[in-house]
Protein backbone atom coordinates (compact mmCIF):
# COMPACT_ATOMS: atom_id res chain seq x y z
CA UNK A 1 0.00 0.00 0.00
CA UNK A 2 1.78 3.54 -1.43
CA UNK A 3 2.17 5.24 2.19
CA UNK A 4 1.95 8.89 2.76
CA UNK A 5 5.60 9.85 2.65
CA UNK A 6 5.17 8.04 -0.59
CA UNK A 7 2.35 9.61 -1.73
CA UNK A 8 3.82 12.90 -0.74
CA UNK A 9 6.84 11.87 -2.74
CA UNK A 10 5.38 11.19 -6.07
CA UNK A 11 3.14 14.46 -5.52
CA UNK A 12 6.53 16.47 -5.49
CA UNK A 13 7.86 14.47 -8.18
CA UNK A 14 4.84 15.94 -10.34
CA UNK A 15 4.90 19.13 -8.85
CA UNK A 16 8.34 19.48 -9.88
CA UNK A 17 7.92 18.74 -13.11
CA UNK A 18 4.69 20.52 -13.79
CA UNK A 19 6.68 23.67 -12.82
CA UNK A 20 9.41 22.47 -15.32
CA UNK A 21 6.62 22.30 -18.52
CA UNK A 22 5.62 25.41 -17.66
CA UNK A 23 8.89 27.43 -17.06
CA UNK A 24 10.00 25.54 -20.67
CA UNK A 25 6.67 25.05 -22.47
CA UNK A 26 4.84 27.51 -20.87
CA UNK A 27 1.94 24.35 -20.51
CA UNK A 28 0.82 21.69 -18.27
CA UNK A 29 -1.73 19.57 -19.55
CA UNK A 30 -4.09 17.84 -16.86
CA UNK A 31 -2.34 14.55 -15.24
CA UNK A 32 -3.54 11.68 -13.64
CA UNK A 33 -1.60 8.67 -12.14
CA UNK A 34 -2.76 5.65 -9.95
CA UNK A 35 -0.96 3.22 -7.66
CA UNK A 36 -1.18 -0.05 -7.33
CA UNK A 37 0.52 -2.71 -4.89
CA UNK A 38 1.01 -5.81 -6.45
CA UNK A 39 3.05 -8.39 -4.15
CA UNK A 40 4.43 -6.11 -1.93
CA UNK A 41 5.55 -3.56 -4.75
CA UNK A 42 4.03 -0.63 -5.21
CA UNK A 43 4.02 1.07 -8.54
CA UNK A 44 2.43 4.18 -9.65
CA UNK A 45 0.95 4.26 -13.40
CA UNK A 46 0.83 7.91 -15.17
CA UNK A 47 -1.78 8.65 -17.62
CA UNK A 48 -1.40 12.17 -18.61
CA UNK A 49 -4.51 13.49 -21.25
CA UNK A 50 -3.54 13.39 -24.22
CA UNK A 51 -2.38 16.85 -26.25
CA UNK A 52 -5.45 18.49 -27.11
CA UNK A 53 -7.87 17.55 -24.84
CA UNK A 54 -7.09 19.67 -21.62
CA UNK A 55 -10.37 21.92 -22.64
CA UNK A 56 -12.49 19.14 -21.17
CA UNK A 57 -11.28 20.29 -17.72
CA UNK A 58 -13.14 23.43 -18.30
CA UNK A 59 -16.55 21.26 -18.95
CA UNK A 60 -17.96 20.27 -15.60
CA UNK A 61 -20.02 17.83 -17.34
CA UNK A 62 -17.00 16.44 -19.05
CA UNK A 63 -15.28 16.76 -15.72
CA UNK A 64 -17.78 14.67 -13.75
CA UNK A 65 -17.89 12.17 -16.42
CA UNK A 66 -13.95 12.07 -16.09
CA UNK A 67 -13.44 11.73 -12.62
CA UNK A 68 -16.60 9.23 -12.62
CA UNK A 69 -14.07 6.81 -15.36
CA UNK A 70 -11.55 7.44 -12.62
CA UNK A 71 -13.65 6.50 -9.64
CA UNK A 72 -14.41 3.25 -11.41
CA UNK A 73 -11.15 2.01 -12.62
CA UNK A 74 -9.70 2.72 -9.18
CA UNK A 75 -12.67 0.66 -7.63
CA UNK A 76 -12.48 -1.45 -9.90
CA UNK A 77 -8.79 -2.84 -10.17
CA UNK A 78 -8.16 -2.08 -6.46
CA UNK A 79 -6.04 0.97 -6.42
CA UNK A 80 -4.33 2.33 -3.64
CA UNK A 81 -3.64 5.66 -4.34
CA UNK A 82 -4.42 8.21 -7.50
CA UNK A 83 -3.31 11.39 -7.92
CA UNK A 84 -4.87 14.54 -9.91
CA UNK A 85 -2.35 17.62 -11.15
CA UNK A 86 -4.01 20.14 -13.13
CA UNK A 87 -3.01 23.96 -13.68
CA UNK A 88 -5.89 25.77 -13.31
CA UNK A 89 -7.35 29.16 -11.90
CA UNK A 90 -7.43 29.44 -8.09
CA UNK A 91 -9.61 31.49 -6.09
CA UNK A 92 -8.56 32.58 -2.60
CA UNK A 93 -10.92 34.40 -0.38
CA UNK A 94 -9.55 38.41 0.62
CA UNK A 95 -9.99 39.10 4.19
CA UNK A 96 -13.70 40.40 3.49
CA UNK A 97 -14.70 36.74 1.76
CA UNK A 98 -13.51 35.14 5.31
CA UNK A 99 -16.57 36.88 6.57
CA UNK A 100 -18.58 34.95 4.19
CA UNK A 101 -16.71 31.35 3.84
CA UNK A 102 -18.65 29.64 6.28
CA UNK A 103 -22.01 31.19 6.37
CA UNK A 104 -23.43 29.78 3.02
CA UNK A 105 -22.90 33.16 1.14
CA UNK A 106 -19.44 32.16 -0.26
CA UNK A 107 -21.03 29.16 -2.18
CA UNK A 108 -24.02 31.00 -3.09
CA UNK A 109 -21.91 32.73 -5.30
CA UNK A 110 -19.33 30.72 -6.58
CA UNK A 111 -19.87 30.94 -10.33
CA UNK A 112 -17.25 29.87 -13.26
CA UNK A 113 -13.81 31.87 -12.91
CA UNK A 114 -15.06 33.36 -9.43
CA UNK A 115 -16.73 36.44 -11.17
CA UNK A 116 -19.43 37.34 -8.73
CA UNK A 117 -16.86 36.33 -5.60
CA UNK A 118 -14.57 38.96 -7.69
CA UNK A 119 -17.24 41.92 -8.33
CA UNK A 120 -18.12 41.38 -4.55
CA UNK A 121 -14.81 41.46 -3.26
CA UNK A 122 -14.73 38.47 -1.34
CA UNK A 123 -12.08 36.47 -3.85
CA UNK A 124 -8.99 37.44 -5.57
CA UNK A 125 -7.89 34.76 -8.38
CA UNK A 126 -4.41 33.60 -10.18
CA UNK A 127 -3.17 30.85 -12.03
CA UNK A 128 -2.08 27.76 -9.56
CA UNK A 129 -0.55 23.93 -10.44
CA UNK A 130 -3.24 22.13 -7.51
CA UNK A 131 -2.32 18.73 -7.01
CA UNK A 132 -4.85 16.13 -5.16
CA UNK A 133 -2.84 13.34 -3.82
CA UNK A 134 -5.15 10.58 -1.91
CA UNK A 135 -4.93 7.12 -0.52
CA UNK A 136 -7.56 4.87 1.18
CA UNK A 137 -6.45 6.84 4.11
CA UNK A 138 -4.97 10.44 3.50
CA UNK A 139 -5.56 13.25 1.14
CA UNK A 140 -3.27 15.38 0.61
CA UNK A 141 -3.52 19.55 -1.01
CA UNK A 142 -0.67 21.26 -2.95
CA UNK A 143 -1.75 24.01 -4.42
CA UNK A 144 1.36 26.06 -6.28
CA UNK A 145 0.47 29.50 -7.28
CA UNK A 146 2.28 31.38 -10.00
CA UNK A 147 2.16 33.88 -12.46
CA UNK A 148 3.18 34.96 -15.77
CA UNK A 149 5.52 37.82 -16.49
CA UNK A 150 5.83 37.75 -19.98
CA UNK A 151 7.80 34.89 -21.35
CA UNK A 152 9.04 34.61 -17.53
CA UNK A 153 6.81 32.35 -14.73
CA UNK A 154 7.28 33.23 -11.93
CA UNK A 155 6.69 30.48 -8.80
CA UNK A 156 4.99 31.98 -5.28
CA UNK A 157 5.26 29.62 -2.26
CA UNK A 158 3.48 26.57 -2.30
CA UNK A 159 0.66 25.80 0.16
CA UNK A 160 -0.06 22.13 1.36
CA UNK A 161 -2.48 20.66 3.35
CA UNK A 162 -3.51 17.12 4.87
CA UNK A 163 -6.92 16.10 5.79
CA UNK A 164 -8.92 12.65 6.35
CA UNK A 165 -10.19 10.64 3.95
CA UNK A 166 -12.96 10.60 5.74
CA UNK A 167 -13.44 14.13 5.46
CA UNK A 168 -12.72 15.18 2.36
CA UNK A 169 -15.56 15.99 -0.06
CA UNK A 170 -15.53 16.75 -3.70
CA UNK A 171 -16.16 15.39 -7.40
CA UNK A 172 -12.25 14.48 -7.27
CA UNK A 173 -12.69 11.81 -4.18
CA UNK A 174 -11.74 8.37 -5.25
CA UNK A 175 -11.75 6.38 -2.10
CA UNK A 176 -14.79 6.27 0.70
CA UNK A 177 -18.43 7.31 0.76
CA UNK A 178 -19.49 8.55 -2.92
CA UNK A 179 -22.92 9.21 -1.42
CA UNK A 180 -23.77 12.64 -3.71
CA UNK A 181 -22.65 14.52 -0.07
CA UNK A 182 -19.51 13.87 -0.49
CA UNK A 183 -19.18 14.57 -4.28
CA UNK A 184 -20.42 17.82 -4.73
CA UNK A 185 -22.81 16.38 -7.19
CA UNK A 186 -26.61 17.08 -6.28
CA UNK A 187 -28.71 16.45 -9.26
CA UNK A 188 -31.28 19.35 -8.21
CA UNK A 189 -28.61 22.19 -9.53
CA UNK A 190 -27.53 20.14 -12.52
CA UNK A 191 -28.57 21.76 -15.27
CA UNK A 192 -28.36 19.61 -19.07
CA UNK A 193 -28.46 20.33 -22.79
CA UNK A 194 -31.34 17.37 -23.11
CA UNK A 195 -35.14 18.45 -23.54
Amino acid sequence: MVTRDGLESYANRILRLAQSMLELQNEFPPWFAIHHTIGGKGRWKDFPLPAGSEGIMNNGDAKRELFGIYRQHVRRTRADGFLLASDMWQGKATEEGMKHVSTGEWDRNVDRGFQKLIALGWAKVAESITITAQTEVDVLLISQPYQRLGSVIQMANSERFWTPQAQYKGRTKMFGDFSEENLGENPADQTTAHS
